[in-house]
C-alpha cells in the first residue's frame, strides 16, 4: 500500500488527496514478497500515474504493471 499526494488535479476521474493504491507484496516480520512487474516508489518520488480506480482491488493498481508509471526526473 503506497499513499500518493497529487500537486495537480487528475486528468480523469476524481480522487481525493492523500490517496492510497494497494500492490501485491510487502514486507512482515522480517519476510518480504517481491512480485515480477509490481512497480516500487520512494518517499520524494514525482510521478505520472496511469492508475485504476483506488477503490477497487487489484493486484496492481497502476495500468500495465511498470509501464503505468512515469517518472519525473
Amino acid at each position: 500500500m503506497f499513499t500518493f499526494s497529487p500537486n495537480t488535479a487528475p486528468l480523469k476521474g476524481q480522487v481525493s488527496s492523500p490517496f492510497t493504491l494497494d500492490f501485491s507484496g510487502g514486507k512482515l516480520d522480517g519476510l518480504e514478497l517481491q512480485v515480477a512487474g509490481i512497480p516500487e516508489f520512494k518517499p520524494g518520488d514525482h510521478l505520472i500515474l496511469f492508475a485504476y480506480d483506488p477503490l477497487q482491488p487489484y493486484v496492481c493498481a497502476t495500468v500495465g504493471l511498470t509501464q503505468g508509471v512515469i517518472r519525473i526526473l
